[in-house]
């Protein structure tokens, strides 16, 4: 995607590439208006391709626009590009994610997971009451600017039925380690999969290791139906508190 140099809407120019995923390229941007970098996020242009899908994007994308939370990446703007490829605006966090921080340090200090689990769960409380559905947290999405203050990036923008369910090849489209129940089974989805996920999360967060584990992908999605979370008796004894009961009310 020659996008380089490119200006978006008479204000956004292109200048790097920071990353890749799935569904979109993320570049980096200099805002003329406010001389501040951003990061472009450029959606495949399948997107576009179905007028429901690109509605429902550029609605998500307003309604996420207007949230104002300090742990919530801050969305500027919105477009389409000439190819028909839709993009958004937002907060450039040039900083490592959770996921990064476990794989280099395994287990946190619990002080810290309160910090953190109590923020995501903030942030969450005030995209619910926007009604969104974020749908895809996990570590990889969750930034640390700071220690201990995290910023929940990478919304399920874009959610279709077809993106939720399990292929014919048994191959499941999206993060299979975190998905709820719901995802795994492709049903109607509310918040309440975000705390799911949440749960998962913070087990990990705590132990240093997965909540969901099988020798099979189809073992831990069997585990990830069931809610069946593996117990922390064994860390008891490092723990402070009793994590257990909040874990389980998440997975339920």
């Amino acid at each position: 995607m020659a996008l380089l140099g490119m200006v978006l809407d008479n204000r956004y120019e292109i200048v790097g590439r920071l990353g890749a995923g799935g569904m979109a390229i993320v570049f980096l941007a200099k805002d003329r208006e406010l001389e501040r970098s951003v990061a472009v996020k450029v959606m495949q242009r399948s997107i576009a391709a179905n007028s429901r899908l690109l509605e429902r994007f550029r609605r998500e994308v307003s309604t996420c626009a207007k949230i104002r939370h300090p742990n919530v990446v801050q969305i500027f703007g919105f477009g389409v590009l000439k190819d028909g490829s839709p993009y958004y605006v937002m907060e450039l966090l040039q900083c490592p994610s959770l996921k990064e921080v476990i794989k280099e340090e395994g287990a946190l200090p619990e002080a810290e997971v309160i910090e953190i689990v109590s923020a995501v769960a903030d942030a969450l409380s005030e995209i619910h009451g926007q009604g969104l559905v974020h749908r895809d947290l996990k570590p990889g999405n969750i930034m640390l600017p700071e220690r201990g203050c995290p910023k929940v990036v990478d919304f399920g923008l874009v959610h279709d039925d077809s993106l939720t369910q399990l292929t014919k090849t048994g191959e499941m489209v999206g993060t299979p380690l975190y998905c709820s129940p719901e995802l795994v089974e492709g049903v109607q989805i509310d918040g309440r999969s975000d705390l799911f996920q949440l749960g998962a999360i913070c087990y990990e967060l705590l132990t240093g290791k997965q909540a969901f584990q099988a020798n099979t992908m189809e073992g831990v999605l069997g585990k990830i139906i069931t809610g069946r979370c593996p117990s922390l008796a064994e860390y008891e004894n490092k723990l402070e508190h009793s994590w257990q009961p909040f874990i389980e009310k998440c997975l339920k």
